[in-house]
């Protein structure tokens, strides 16, 4: 009969530490031995067996003579097969209602197991969180609402990419995108053929070439039609997002001399639009029409049916996907595809009253 396998001291300590490798705690360097006799209690020759034991097992390799360890991360098959999903945290982005379906219908339909990770601009650069991933073993990647330079280093990083909108468009990966320039300049043009002179836009505080394109293409929808613009009052800087620097905005828009159509860019502006509107005593469309941007479940709750532009059902767009996603792994050249909106003419925008 077969004694029973024991392991050492140093294997079980070689096992160990093979899991703070494989679980991220590890990620760019090894710890000294001073460090680690530190940590694991055990005398340097133990350490130094365990670590010898990483070596032969490939989990480190060596740079060199009092060179520091390097940890090897080793993707996994659930890893390599399954999917990252990266997209905004939510308190860098709004998540309205057909944000969630998406996302919720992401989860189950792509390639399993789906791995979310959300980023947050102020606490990881993309650099570093592409690094994290890499290095966490993950193959193919869904990459929602984020800036494309972190699909672009994905890319580069050797994975298979979709990106499905973006901050800025993508070089390198595979793209599903909705075209802004489109959907503002629509809204602006919907307001302008009900006879509105002053539309309004209020652009969340972002980076200045993203606020000089919005402006840009409001300049060329007011000279389209012959009118005089001023991107401080048509198209204003809500200067954070809180709802305090909304009020404010919308406050000065309506004070002296108010537009009388306002465009939101989703569900947080249209709250903040009516409540404001509500206490100069404007009524919504009499003395002041709305358009919104996207699509949310809360227009239900409207007195009249909102102004709008709607987006391809989310089953839909979660297909279109998954196929870019296979094309991806197939290795066949990079596509672009568009989303095209549909404008749903709502109760929100009436002819101004000077009009009527």
């Amino acid at each position: 009969m077969r004694p029973f396998a024991t392991r050492s001291l140093s294997q079980q300590l070689a096992a160990e530490m093979r899991e703070r490798i494989r679980s991220g705690a590890w990620r760019e360097r090894m710890p000294g031995s001073r460090q680690l006799v530190d940590e694991f209690g055990h005398c340097r020759e133990t350490i130094k067996a365990a670590v010898a034991e990483l070596l032969r097992t490939g989990d480190l390799q060596s740079r060199g003579p009092r060179k520091a360890l390097l940890p090897v991360h080793h993707a996994s098959p659930e890893q390599t097969h399954g999917t990252l999903l990266l997209w905004p945290a939510p308190s860098g982005a709004q998540q309205d209602s057909h944000t969630r379906e998406i996302l919720r219908l992401l989860r189950e339909r792509l390639p399993q197991p789906v791995h979310v990770e959300e980023h947050a601009f102020h606490s990881e650069t993309p650099e570093t969180l592409v690094a994290r991933m890499v290095a966490a073993g993950w193959r193919n990647a869904v990459v929602m609402g984020l800036a494309g330079d972190v699909s672009d280093l994905l890319v580069g990083a050797g994975l298979k990419v979709v990106a499905l909108g973006a901050h800025t468009r993508p070089q390198k990966s595979f793209y599903i995108f909705v075209n802004l320039r489109d959907l503002l300049c629509g809204a602006f043009r919907q307001a302008f053929a009900m006879g509105h002179r002053s539309v309004c836009f209020p652009i969340w505080r972002c980076g200045p070439e993203r606020v000089g394109f919005l402006r840009e293409r409001i300049a060329e929808e007011y000279a389209s039609v012959g009118l005089r613009y001023s991107p401080e009052f048509h198209a204003p800087i809500v200067e954070d997002r809180s709802p305090a620097a909304l009020h404010e905005c919308l406050r000065a828009l309506l004070r002296h001399t108010p537009p009388s159509a306002l465009i939101s860019d989703g569900a947080e502006q249209w709250l903040a639009t009516m409540a404001i509107a509500a206490e100069r005593g404007k009524r919504i469309p009499r003395d002041l029409s709305h358009i919104c941007l996207r699509q949310d479940e809360l227009y239900a709750a409207l007195p009249v049916s909102q102004a709008h532009f709607d987006f391809p059902p989310a089953p839909n767009m979660v297909t279109q996907v998954n196929r870019l996603l296979a094309a991806a792994k197939q290795g066949k050249p990079k596509k672009i595809v568009p989303l095209e909106p549909v404008w749903i003419s709502g109760e929100t925008l009436a002819p101004p009253l000077n009009s009527r």
